[in-house]
């Protein structure tokens, strides 16, 4: 499994998203795959942290992208690493 911290803080609207599914790792060969699930914090409130959960993806990417889509926002957040 490959889990992936995740804090979000606002002071300018709730944070209500369903993070399992606004979440999808994406690969360098095009694969997506969405959380298998959410620790921590509900949906709700100025502050949340928790933890996304993936099945780790086979074979190995080399280059690997978290993107968030949150409601209203017209882009996704997109975080990269190279495993």
């Amino acid at each position: 499994m490959w889990n992936f911290a995740v804090v979000l803080d606002t002071h300018s609207q709730e944070l209500g998203d369903d993070l399992v599914e606004a979440a999808v790792l994406v690969t360098d060969d095009g694969r997506r795959i969405k959380p298998l699930s959410w620790k921590g914090a509900p949906a709700g409130g100025h502050h949340r942290e928790g933890t996304l959960e993936f099945k780790a993806p086979k074979p190995s990417p080399k280059l690997l992208e978290l993107r968030l889509q949150r409601s209203g926002e017209p882009d996704p957040r997109v975080f990269r690493w190279t495993p």
